[in-house]
């Protein structure tokens, strides 16, 4: 075989890399265009749930996956029910609306405005779960189990401030004398949707104190 001569080597060297180049290019358009097409909505922004790869930790999960950081979609949203998750998200929200208490006054007094009808509904919402059935507690009955108690927390003994669910109302609880028993604010607030054995379970108070009526 004759040897090539450096002119058509030099040009075979250009060939190849003017179709390396063109080859990439269309390799980075194609690119392009598929990652606009599965991450970005026809109108330019950016989706927040793609479809990807089967859960591992359950089959029954549907195969959608975060744009963000690629969790499963389900187990993020399981994940978002626990109470460690809750209670850092509570603690991350103080912080951030500690920085500009202000500018988040005059939001929640904007939604209030514009939302009036989302507060009324809840409003009647809870009132409707107070009366649910004939058994409900009366003003006498929880005067009577405040003595009963003490006047203090079913929890630590600190003054009771607020009256509790023990299964709250969203969880269909009733509000019955047995479902009901008086803590003090941060233990309220700290219980938040729990039921009680739950907040008992993961705060460590045992089942039973001596502040507790029945």
């Amino acid at each position: 075989m004759p040897k090539s001569s450096p002119e058509k080597l030099a040009y075979a060297a250009a060939y190849q890399k003017r179709r390396q180049a063109l080859l990439r290019e269309v390799r980075e358009s194609f690119e392009l265009e598929y990652h606009l097409w599965k991450f970005y909505n026809p109108d330019g922004t950016k989706k927040k749930v793609v479809e990807g790869s089967p859960c591992r930790k359950n089959p029954q999960h549907r195969n959608l996956r975060r744009v963000d950081d690629g969790h499963c979609v389900d187990c993020e949203k399981d994940r978002q029910k626990t109470p460690r998750y809750l209670d850092l998200h509570r603690v991350h929200c103080r912080r951030h609306i500690a920085k500009d208490p202000e500018k988040h006054r005059a939001r929640r007094r904007e939604w209030k405005k514009n939302n009036r009808h989302v507060i009324n509904a809840r409003k009647y919402a809870r009132r409707h779960a107070t009366r649910l059935t004939d058994a409900s507690a009366t003003d006498a009955e929880i005067d009577y189990l405040l003595l009963l108690q003490l006047g203090c927390c079913a929890y630590c003994g600190e003054p009771a401030a607020h009256l509790d669910h023990k299964v709250p109302l969203i969880l269909k609880g009733q509000h019955t004398i047995k479902n009901l028993q008086w803590l003090c604010a941060f233990h309220n607030i700290s219980k938040g949707a729990r039921t009680d054995t739950d907040y008992r379970f993961w705060y460590g108070i045992p089942l039973r104190t001596p502040w507790d009526a029945c």
